[in-house]
């Protein structure tokens, strides 16, 4: 017979963590437990001392004799424990725009200009909500963007870690297309219109992107729920 089965554990976390922590360590040490001959001995030791308690005399003659020989994890289920959290996904952007010529406050502008063109675009394709946000940290001497792209995680939604690794995948994917990188050209191009930068990113191009480090960020204690099936 096959049991489905789930695993919650809660424990107190540094206020950010990255995706990688709590799916690779967190469910990983439920993964190893419970795959450990030992532990599932103990399992079945537990099930059999509990079975005389069944009201039903059936399932406890059943549960008397059951074994517990194998364990396979399936879903890890992100709880925030209640509290709104927030999803941040570094990124870098290459790009011809050239700060060396540029003041601190035209660099400032230029960064603003930026954002709001990653932003516009990322929303007009669908990839964030209006209530997700992108944040250029910094624009180097060699035009290479340094960026946080901010995503809002209600535990209402019911998101998995795999629907947030989805995500950011979609946002990898999309700012990978050319024509994605185009676009946001373009943008910065008409964004810039009437400002300091004008001329200096009248030729702005964004030739690649490169995404970075997923990161999670909650006040509160993480709850993971661990599908699997013994």
């Amino acid at each position: 017979a096959v049991a489905s089965s789930q695993v919650t554990s809660a424990r107190p976390r540094p206020p950010t963590s990255s995706l990688g922590d709590i799916s690779s360590v967190a469910v990983s040490e439920i993964d190893q437990t419970l795959s450990q001959p030992s532990r599932l001995n103990s399992i079945t030791q537990e099930i059999q001392s509990q079975a005389p308690q069944a009201s039903d005399q059936s399932v406890a003659d059943e549960l008397a004799s059951v074994s517990v020989t194998d364990f396979t994890l399936e879903e890890a289920d992100l709880n925030t424990a209640g509290e709104e959290a927030k999803v941040t996904t570094e990124g870098t952007l290459v790009t011809n725009i050239n700060t060396s010529n540029l003041s601190t406050a035209q660099t400032e502008e230029a960064k603003d200009v930026v954002e709001n063109s990653i932003t516009n675009t990322l929303q007009s394709q669908g990839v964030l909500s209006e209530s997700d946000t992108v944040t250029v940290s910094d624009i180097d001497e060699e035009g290479e963007v340094q960026y946080e792209v901010e995503m809002n995680v209600d535990p209402m939604d019911g998101m998995t870690l795999n629907d947030i690794s989805a995500v950011v995948a979609e946002i990898d994917s999309t700012l990978s297309d050319i024509s994605t990188l185009d676009a946001i050209s373009e943008d910065i191009k008409d964004t810039a219109t009437g400002s300091s930068v004008a001329d200096k990113l009248s030729d702005a191009s964004v030739s690649g992107s490169m995404l970075g480090e997923t990161t999670l960020t909650n006040d509160e204690a993480a709850v993971i729920e661990t599908s699997g099936t013994l």
